[in-house]
């Protein structure tokens, strides 16, 4: 009876070790495994190997795992048989012990370090695979065999990854130093790209160039050198009948009137994908769209810039208020356009201006005020003095911005 035990408890062992290498190989983190590699950490290559061909290794896996239970049953049926358990009472104990110690613990135990735990098990499964591949290359010849018969032609697919899979792995990765927090933060705007509409990136109506159809040449290219922007927006009557932009490549040529060189723009609401608008602008060889709001009004601009900026990041050009939004002053201060962002500044310069419901400075200011302040006020919110530059009834367009020191 002795050997039954140890023949038991080997089958026993051995099943959690191939369940446990089982939820490793599907939920290894492989960036985590090329840093590895890159470092010549022990079994790291034979780890990577195995989670690049996770498909073979969990064939091997499966039919390790079987046989293994295959022995347990066998021998501790025998055991608790001489032990005098009826048959009903042999099911349940088998059954429950390979449930909860061969399958359901060492998953659970595995799946907070897949990583550890399949750099600690892939010498030990290839040596499994070497053994059992002649039986592991039979089920895969059944398996792809039965696909042919159910007219599935194509080979097996790696089971799709969820969002919040990918999503969690790159939160992983940037914890445990992967990656540092400019590649963290690319990636998180790749995600958020896909869920951005064309409003929450428009440059607004307020700050949009726009110029009447009936503007003269002279007029025009003098707006051109001004604002520094490559495409200048043409309407009739107001901003809300806009008939088409111009091209600061078109007035180059001999021009008599402006109208003969309007290009026609497109429009769409602000509830259009960026994603859906990025391909408009490819298939229309087009860079520039006029965004309006459910009633047909103009709410702002659109430009390839701006999309690719939400990848990217600010590349301060065209339509972002000026050249330069933040300037150093010699003593020190800002000179803060009201469209920067104040993840910008707190990013760029740590002031660590609180969140809201807010994206700019302007918002923040207006959050506080609650109104639009007047040129040349001055006012101290916490630390950071606030001196208005320029400022209308309806915007607040430059500031100055002067950091206090603590106890002022």
């Amino acid at each position: 009876m002795i050997v039954e035990l140890i023949l038991a408890g080997i089958g026993l062992v051995l099943s959690a070790f191939f369940s446990g290498s089982e939820i490793a190989v599907i939920t290894a983190n492989p960036l985590q495994l090329q840093k590895w590699v890159s470092q010549k950490k022990a079994f790291a290559p034979a780890a990577m190997q195995m989670y690049e061909k996770r498909q073979h290794f969990l064939t091997v896996i499966l039919v390790g795992n079987t046989l293994t239970n295959i022995l347990t049953t066998t021998f501790a049926t025998i055991m608790l048989t001489k032990l005098g358990f009826d048959w009903w009472q042999i099911i349940i104990i088998i059954s429950a012990t390979i449930l909860v110690i061969g399958e359901v613990l060492p998953k659970s135990l595995v799946r907070h370090r897949p990583n550890s735990y399949l750099l600690f098990s892939s010498a030990m499964i290839k040596l499994f695979g070497f053994v059992l591949h002649p039986v592991a290359r039979f089920f895969e010849k059944l398996i792809a065999g039965l696909l042919r018969l159910f007219k599935s032609d194509e080979a097996p697919v790696n089971i799709m990854v969820r969002r919040e899979e990918i999503e969690q792995s790159i939160f992983d990765s940037y914890e445990t130093g992967i990656l540092n927090a400019d590649k963290k933060k690319y990636l998180d705007r790749v995600f958020d790209f896909s869920d951005t509409t064309a409003g929450e990136i428009i440059t607004p109506r307020t700050d949009m160039i726009a110029l009447p159809e009936n503007t003269d040449l002279a007029m025009l290219k003098k707006t051109f050198i001004q604002s520094g922007f490559s495409k200048i927006v043409i309407y009739r009557e107001n901003i809300d009948y806009i008939v088409g932009y111009i091209s600061l490549r078109d007035i180059l040529g001999t021009v008599r009137y402006i109208r003969d060189i309007i290009r026609p723009i497109k429009f769409y609401p602000e509830s259009k994908s960026i994603i859906d608008l990025l391909k408009e602008f490819q298939r229309t060889k087009t860079s520039i769209a006029v965004i309006v709001d459910e009633y047909g009004g103009t709410s702002g601009l659109v430009t390839m810039e701006d999309i690719v900026e939400e990848i990217f990041g600010e590349f301060d050009d065209e339509y972002d208020g000026g050249s330069v939004n933040v300037r150093r002053l010699p003593n020190g201060d800002l000179h803060i356009s009201g469209r920067t962002e104040i993840d910008f500044l707190n990013e760029q310069y740590h002031f660590h201006l609180p969140e809201g419901e807010y994206e700019t400075i302007a918002g923040y200011l207006l959050e506080h005020l609650d109104r639009f302040p007047q040129p040349g006020e001055v006012f101290t919110i916490k630390q950071h003095e606030f001196t208005i530059l320029k400022a209308t009834p309806k915007s607040i367009d430059h500031i100055k911005l002067r950091h206090l020191p603590a106890g002022k």
